[in-house]
């Protein structure tokens, strides 16, 4: 079993569900028992380090965020792969209390085994999870999986360990896997379910097996892990399943083990840099009509290679309230040019001062764009640029007054100097 957190909850709750699949065994030259018959895409997958990575730090954020959910955190499951030789430790999950809303004391109160991310052991967790979702009325889901995927219009799939092979014999050899598109349409239809939130950091690649298969059951990749029940019920508007990018984009890491960028930006943005005053009255949460374009600006300041990132809601919801809110405001991104911008270099100082004149925030690096961070705030705060060297070139002549309720990064905060 995966649960490496629970807690009872008296009401509705959140149950997470988080899956990292590194390791493809069988989908490897000569591996796989289907031989001859094993499609040409799934003859050579190349293992991810950065899924379990990726998993880790998502499940980190759930549990650091576990009362400001939109239901209190009753339990997570995870799954985790690491290709080899990977030690241990790489499928193990640590408390590492990396965001400053954890706790320095593990909250799980003790270490559980993490199960494998092979069909039979996804089948049993998942199954788990989903009974504890429907145990309660109005209760909150959250399912994360990072691994190789593909999509057709109405599929997205991502594949499991077992694919192309494993111990148990399947039909097809594109199984095991999960279709998260059909995942999000059973929850949908799940009466007993207020809300839930489906993220997918896998390639969304146009594959042409699976193409085919929507037209020929003969060429076709087989069946879906289901842990849902059938439901007769209307569809409603209530899953957020947020993909990477739209059909045929590819997904990257960061090239320094540090995890997927979607999963990067997604963890970065739901952490607070995503955040507004949703209320208008100093309560700070991430609301999901934001979320993707807060991602891609958090991709930008990154300084990764620009490939095509464009996170992607393939079904998405309209929310009355946050995915997460905040006890306290949190830290946002600002950027700050001074015009013109190459004044900036000649400044003694530029910094954010708040409405007491006390510096925030102060440039400490030499780039023409200042990026920043600072606790989020409903004041106004300013921002200001010194010129003591009697050889400056300009002088700050003014303020710039700055609403930092949220991150001000697109456009750039602009101070003009003289």
């Amino acid at each position: 079993m995966s649960l490496v957190y629970e807690r009872k909850i008296n009401g509705p709750a959140t149950h997470a569900f988080v899956i990292g699949v590194g390791a493809y065994p069988y989908a490897k030259p000569g591996a796989s028992p289907f031989g001859p018959n094993t499609p040409l895409p799934l003859s050579n997958v190349p293992d991810l380090d950065s899924a379990p990575v990726g998993a880790k730090l998502f499940c980190d954020w759930v549990i650091s965020h576990a009362d400001g959910l939109p239901a209190p955190l009753g339990s997570v499951h995870i799954a985790l792969s690491a290709p080899p030789p990977a030690p241990s430790s790489a499928t193990q999950y640590e408390w590492k209390s990396r965001f400053a809303t954890g706790s320095a004391v593990d909250p799980r109160g003790n270490s559980i085994a993490v199960s494998s991310t092979d069909a039979v052991s996804i089948q049993k967790d998942g199954t788990d999870w989903s009974q504890r979702l429907l145990s309660v009325p109005n209760q909150v889901a959250i399912f994360y999986i990072c691994g190789h995927g593909a999509a057709v219009p109405t599929r997205s799939i991502v594949l499991l360990s077992d694919v192309a092979g494993g111990p148990i014999a399947t039909k097809s050899p594109w199984e095991s896997h999960i279709d998260v598109q059909y995942l999000a349409g059973i929850m949908s239809r799940q009466p007993e379910l207020q809300e839930g939130y489906l993220f997918v950091d896998a390639c969304q690649e146009v594959i042409t097996d699976v193409v085919l298969g929507q037209i020929d059951s003969s060429v076709g990749i087989g069946d879906t892990l289901r842990f849902f029940p059938p439901s007769l019920a209307m569809t409603k508007n209530k899953v957020l399943l947020l993909v990477p990018g739209p059909m045929g984009q590819l997904t990257y890491d960061d090239g320094k083990a540090g995890g997927g960028r979607f999963t990067q930006v997604l963890v970065e943005a739901l952490n607070g840099a995503g955040a507004r005053n949703y209320s208008g009255a100093g309560q700070w949460g991430v609301l999901l009509d934001g979320l993707p374009r807060a991602m891609n600006i958090l991709y930008r300041l990154r300084g990764w290679p620009l490939d095509a990132f464009n996170p992607t809601p393939v079904r998405s919801f309209v929310s009355s309230g946050p995915i997460v809110r905040y006890q306290t405001p949190p830290e946002v991104p600002f950027a700050v040019m001074l015009d013109p911008a190459i004044a900036i270099n000649q400044a003694d100082q530029v910094c954010l001062r708040d409405a007491a004149d006390n510096v925030i925030a102060a440039r400490a690096d030499r780039a023409e764009q200042w990026i920043g961070r600072a606790q989020a705030r409903m004041d106004l705060c300013y921002l200001q640029a010194t010129f003591a060297k009697e050889n400056a070139n300009y002088r700050s002549q003014s303020i710039t007054r700055v609403d930092l309720s949220e991150m001000r990064v697109d456009p750039v905060l602009l101070h003009r100097v003289t």
